[in-house]
């Protein structure tokens, strides 16, 4: 993956439990990860918005389970994962039904509660909330481009193409050949250890009081 590519969504944890204005947990740097300050029992909805003009593929995983299938989360990229047709919104807030019976998703009580510094790239870590983005890959998207007909070019049996023919903007639900291009990692910590860990880090400037809530756009 190109770190320095613009990522292809919007990838938000908001809160449920907190009025209106879906309040929007803001991630802070604890040492190399980003964690957010949670409470206990505290419901919970991802929201992930398709930034780009292609169909995307996002597989949810929280605590190391994927939201799709309540499974252990894998790197495979056939693995189950909801597609996002381009500028589009999908709202994750429960469980499937054969995991956890279906419940909204909080973050549970039997959650480790020190500030967790996981690996980077851990997607089966606890206490984290990831995203993992996939895109059609490069070999489908040539066979795509290939399929469009250029003015002029001669056809079977005589003449030439008259008027411009492009391939339909691609109607499937999923992708052919899914590609990883981005993982989204957030880890997460009862939010009186979060602020703790701030203030120590940041000394007396402060910032590690502020609301860990910010708007969501």
């Amino acid at each position: 993956m190109d770190s320095s590519a613009e990522s292809l969504v919007d990838f938000s944890v908001v809160s449920m439990a907190r009025g209106a204005g879906l309040p929007q947990f803001r991630p802070h740097s604890v040492g190399n990860v980003q964690v957010i300050g949670v409470n206990h029992g505290e419901p919970i909805a991802v929201y992930v918005r398709n930034v780009s003009d292609e169909l995307i593929g996002v597989r949810v995983i929280v605590d190391g389970i994927n939201v799709s299938n309540g499974m252990r989360a894998t790197h495979e990229p056939t693995d189950p994962m909801i597609y996002i047709r381009p500028q589009g919104l999908e709202r994750i807030e429960r469980w499937p039904s054969n995991y956890r019976k279906g419940e909204t998703l909080v973050f549970r009580e039997d959650a480790t509660d020190p500030v967790k510094l996981f690996a980077s790239d851990d997607i089966e870590a606890a206490n984290t909330i990831c995203a993992m983005i996939f895109n059609e890959g490069r070999t489908q998207q040539a066979k795509e481009r290939s399929k469009a007909t250029v003015v002029g070019a001669k056809l079977p049996g005589g003449g030439v193409v008259r008027k411009q023919q492009r391939t339909r903007r691609r109607q499937a639900q999923r992708l052919v050949d899914p590609h990883f291009c981005e993982l989204i990692q957030y880890g997460y910590s009862w939010s009186d250890s979060l602020q703790q860990a701030l203030a120590e880090s940041s000394g007396s400037n402060g910032s590690g009081g502020k609301s860990s809530f910010q708007r969501f756009l």
